[in-house]
């Protein structure tokens, strides 16, 4: 059985929007844990009668958010910025267009979002890290196999 070895910086971020165009977000500059997708809720849920009897409900809700964290100094914490307040002065709504895939690899993460909020900013003597937090109606989600990546 080959061995394989995951490394964070093989997870690659695309963004498109009509604000920034099409921005690859990649590399050293990301931080620990740089993405995490939350999905909004269970697909499966279930109701118990008095009797015992179970309904089950499939829902159809692929909505959730997806957290990218980036150190301070990265330059696309700007960019996200403009989309962000371009979203707060109203008008046309900036909806931006993730994609998150896995160089060579089968996971792959893709919907259209918005900035859900701006990152908490602090400073002291570590690197402050900027979280992003995008939310989308829908999301459609390959976790691949991660037994082989």
């Amino acid at each position: 059985m080959a061995t394989s070895v995951y490394s964070g910086l093989d997870m690659i971020l695309t963004i498109n929007s009509v604000i920034t165009g099409s921005v690859v977000i990649s590399g050293v500059l990301l931080a620990e844990d740089t993405f995490k997708f939350t999905p909004a809720g269970d697909i499966v849920t279930t109701k118990q009668g008095m009797e015992g009897s179970v309904g089950m409900n499939v829902s159809n809700d692929r909505s959730g958010t997806l957290t990218v964290k980036m150190l301070a100094t990265h330059a696309d914490n700007d960019l996200l910025s403009t989309c962000y307040q371009s979203l707060l002065l109203g008008g046309s709504v900036p909806l931006i267009n993730l994609h998150l895939v896995k160089s060579g690899g089968d996971f792959t993460l893709s919907g259209d979002f918005l900035i859900q909020k701006m990152p908490e900013l602090s400073f002291g003597t570590e690197m402050p890290v900027m979280e992003w937090s995008f939310i989308s109606g829908r999301v459609d989600y390959n976790p691949g196999n991660f037994g082989n990546i």
